[in-house]
């Protein structure tokens, strides 16, 4: 996640594909990754986790993507 993180957004595809992981603590992490990087593509790769089955895992997406939209990306 750090080499991911250092190089920005060219790697949000690579890092999404952690969103898919069966451990819950790799997709929040996965998730808090992705609000760092922030933009439209982080966007793009975090909205539908919002629907997730897990519960916790749906509250750090909505977090993560208000966080977005308090950066003044609109998308």
């Amino acid at each position: 996640v750090d080499r991911v993180m250092a190089e920005g957004s060219l790697y949000a595809p690579e890092l999404a594909a952690l969103l898919e992981d069966d451990q819950t603590l790799v997709v929040i992490k996965t998730i808090d990754a992705l609000g760092n990087l922030g933009g439209e593509a982080a966007f793009k790769y975090l909205l539908p986790v919002v629907n997730h089955p897990d519960p916790e895992i749906q509250s750090a997406a909505e977090s993560v993507l208000d966080k977005i939209r308090d950066m003044g990306d609109n998308y």
